[in-house]
């Protein structure tokens, strides 16, 4: 019971999270402020969780850092991303960055991979295509269609890449110390995130203060300084109600992972992550695709679990 119970937190407090970020997002709130919250919630959390031990060696916080530069770079593609894009396709392409790992596995260390594997690379090639169609269905099945623009391929692909070289570095880390400094490097690559964005944060506040005392040219700017002031708020709080959920979800897999196959656990988490954005899109953001976009869709669930496995 406890073991079904912290899977669909997870899956519930990933989802979250993505939602919250989409919101803000398509709202025009501030990628800086969202982010920098976001980044201490997650780090406030992990360091409730982690009772870790100090003498993590040098080489550790250095992959450790690397891991929080790509960290933020794809935490901040990835905010504007969804304020192109739709999120449940963006969470999809997102999380084919794992193929990165794999085939740094493949071509450095020279594993071999399974043959779940090998379909699950020939299904993503085929979401792909699938997804390709370059317009989103309007509120209705039968409305006007609006373009994916080239700033949402961008930005995808940014966060993807990003996705896959953090992911690189955390599997050179592992493969060096084995079992060991996993608390210690999440920790510090957290705290590097945190870093790049409180001086985002700096930046973007000291504009906005500027831009406030700046003298009105037209009646209608009088109001502008307050209308950001709400927004640069509003990014604050649910930027740190997002860490905090990102934080629940790490300490979630932590927990499974403790306990379940590794075979069971990061397929069933992916696939049930993916829906679960895939509804919210659907019923709470009003999101549409076209019915080849929703196959590609499913065949792209398929191919993640095959990946996984």
């Amino acid at each position: 019971m406890w073991t079904i119970f912290l899977y669909l937190a997870a899956i519930l407090c990933s989802c979250s999270q993505s939602v919250l970020t989409k919101r803000n997002a398509s709202g025009n709130g501030n990628a800086a402020a969202f982010n920098f919250l976001k980044s201490a919630g997650f780090l406030l959390i992990l360091l409730v969780i982690f009772a870790f031990d100090r003498t993590a060696n040098v080489e550790t916080l250095a992959y450790g850092a690397i891991y929080g530069c790509f960290l933020a770079l794809s935490s901040f593609c990835g905010y504007y991303a969804l304020r192109e894009g739709p999120m449940s396709l963006t969470s999809m392409l997102v999380t084919f960055s794992l193929i990165l790992p794999c085939a740094y596995g493949v071509i450095v260390l020279h594993e071999r991979p399974s043959i779940p594997q090998y379909v699950g690379l020939a299904l993503f090639f085929v979401s792909l295509f699938l997804i390709r169609s370059p317009s989103l269905q309007g509120e209705k099945n039968d409305g006007p269609t609006r373009k994916l623009s080239k700033k949402w391929v961008f930005f995808t692909t940014t966060t993807l890449l990003s996705n896959g070289c953090f992911a690189i570095v955390q599997k050179l880390h592992q493969t060096r110390y084995p079992g060991l400094y996993a608390a210690e490097f999440t920790v510090c690559a957290a705290t590097v995130n945190l870093l790049v964005f409180g001086l985002l944060f700096l930046v973007a506040y000291r504009r906005r203060k500027k831009a406030a005392l700046l003298p009105a040219e037209t009646p209608e700017q009088n109001d502008k300084p307050a209308a950001v002031g709400k927004l640069f708020s509003a990014s604050l709080i649910t930027g740190a109600i997002a860490g905090s959920f990102g934080g629940a979800f790490n300490f979630c897999q932590v927990r499974l992972a403790a306990t379940e196959n590794a075979a069971i656990l990061y397929p069933v988490l992916s696939a049930g992550i993916m829906l679960a954005v895939f509804l919210a899109g659907r019923f709470l953001l009003k999101e549409r695709m076209t019915k080849l976009q929703m196959l590609g869709f499913a065949v792209g669930v398929c191919s993640v679990v095959l990946l996984k496995i």
